[in-house]
């Protein structure tokens, strides 16, 4: 199966587990549009329909509806991409409410941050919520990056994030917690 079959089939699953959690046929096929664009825009950009960055925004929004039952915040978790924005298309061509794209800036604005985990702390639930699920998959996909960054990323995961994630959805802590010590003991140690 091409990657370019695995966008349509990821597009059709997020579209099932949404109307599954009780999202409208209509919010739905809404979701899935916005994940296809992002997702082609993503292929473009990494000149590649096989890397696996592609499908980095479903993933985020999967975690959101498994690990937080936040069906609300599929949109918006579609069209984050706070480690590589360079990646995304531009907002405006996407079918965004207002809400959802103050979302989007609140979490990019928080993350970005040189003090992140303070303005994590203080973000509203959605924005913790929406953070904490796009760093866990970026964290679950780290082994895939080059090595020369895997301690940064690592340390950023376990002290920002997996904090933020303790005070945000005990699911997510868990699996963030689970996470830290796996790569660590897998990836890190001599």
């Amino acid at each position: 199966m091409s990657l370019g079959d695995r966008i349509t089939a990821m597009a059709d699953r997020l579209a099932r587990e949404a109307i599954r959690a009780g999202i409208s046929d209509n919010d739905a096929d809404r979701v899935r549009r916005i994940f296809i664009d992002v997702a082609e825009a993503r292929a473009s950009r990494l000149d590649s329909r096989e890397h696996t960055d592609v499908l980095h925004t479903a993933r985020t929004a999967l975690i959101l509806l498994e690990d937080a039952d936040a069906p609300d915040l599929l949109a918006p978790a579609v069209a984050l991409d706070t480690r590589d924005p360079h990646l995304m298309p531009g907002l405006d061509g996407l079918p965004l409410d207002a809400h959802e794209r103050a979302l989007i800036d609140e979490v990019i604005a928080a993350v970005s941050s040189d003090i992140a985990l303070e303005e994590l702390l203080a973000a509203e639930l959605p924005v913790r919520l929406l953070a904490v699920s796009e760093a866990l998959d970026h964290a679950r996909h780290l082994h895939l990056r080059p090595t020369s960054g895997w301690r940064d990323c690592h340390d950023r995961a376990c002290t920002v994030f997996l904090p933020i994630a303790s005070r945000t959805h005990p699911a997510l802590a868990r699996r963030f917690d689970w996470w830290c010590n796996m790569f660590r003991n897998r990836y890190l140690r001599p």
